[in-house]
């Protein structure tokens, strides 16, 4: 054990940190491979394709709202009570619309898929952050990350056995089983946060007032990088949405009859 954590770098003391944030970030990645997955198999076979692009704007849209008033809500509840009021409100919503996956509930998820993606995974950053000082994030969040990428591996591998031996219909509560999984690692690598940062108030430093070259420079570099990912998901969900068959307009047709495409499209 002693010599795994020499090959880890890790000190005295942060191991636990470690594996909870790591089995946290496989939780998190895992729920966004099936999460989208789930979404786009339900809606290309229920729309035509041609409703995607208005469908990013939708999400888009709906994103930064959402984003607006969780940064209203951080300023007055500690992020602890937010970070549970948020998975126990993403799971309840995915549960009630598991309920009845038909008509306007399709694209209602697609959106809200979306907004629980994006609000889990800053969630999750937010409390690696505050886990670890700058020199140990350097170190850490590599091992941290590798959970992300071991989950890459299974979840993408085992969706489509796991489509074959309980039906698409339960798709959406794997990503349910998911998210209460990210967030009861959530929840036990709290207690490892650093001192000042249980409120929700940063340790840190303040910004400078003005942006400099640097915030500048990421800022376009990310903007870049989701312009190229969006064009390249909406590319791959036209060809997927060519081999996924539109669903049976007949009453009696289920969405056990729903085929997932040959790859996830996360």
């Amino acid at each position: 054990m002693n010599q795994l954590a020499k090959v880890l770098k890790l000190r005295a003391g942060e191991g636990p940190r470690v594996s909870l944030l790591a089995l946290q970030y496989f939780c998190v990645v895992a729920v966004t491979i099936a999460g989208k997955t789930t979404r786009d198999t339900y809606f290309l076979s229920r729309f035509d394709r041609s409703y995607l692009p208005l469908m990013f704007v939708v999400c888009a849209g709906f994103v930064a709202l959402v984003s607006a008033l969780y940064a209203r809500a951080a300023g007055k509840l500690q992020r602890s009570s937010l970070t549970n009021l948020s998975y126990a409100l993403f799971i309840s919503v995915l549960l009630l619309l598991q309920i009845e996956m038909s008509g306007a509930a399709v694209p209602a998820l697609y959106v809200w898929m979306e907004v629980v993606l994006s609000i889990t995974t800053l969630q999750f950053w937010l409390q690696a952050a505050d886990s670890f000082d700058p020199r140990q994030a350097k170190r850490l969040f590599g091992l941290i990350g590798g959970g992300g990428s071991l989950a890459a591996v299974i979840v993408g591998m085992g969706l489509k056995p796991y489509v074959k031996a309980f039906g698409s219909d339960l798709l959406l509560l794997l990503v349910c089983a998911g998210l209460a999984a990210s967030w009861l690692f959530g929840r036990m690598a709290a207690k490892y946060q650093i001192a000042g940062s249980r409120s929700g108030k940063s340790s840190r430093p303040a910004p400078p007032a003005k942006l400099d070259r640097y915030l500048i420079s990421i800022a376009v570099i990310v903007g870049l990088s989701a312009a190229v990912t969006q064009i390249v998901d909406y590319q791959f969900k036209i060809s997927a949405g060519t081999a996924i068959p539109m669903r049976a307009s007949s009453p009696h047709s289920s969405a056990g009859s729903m085929r997932l495409p040959a790859s996830p499209p996360w």
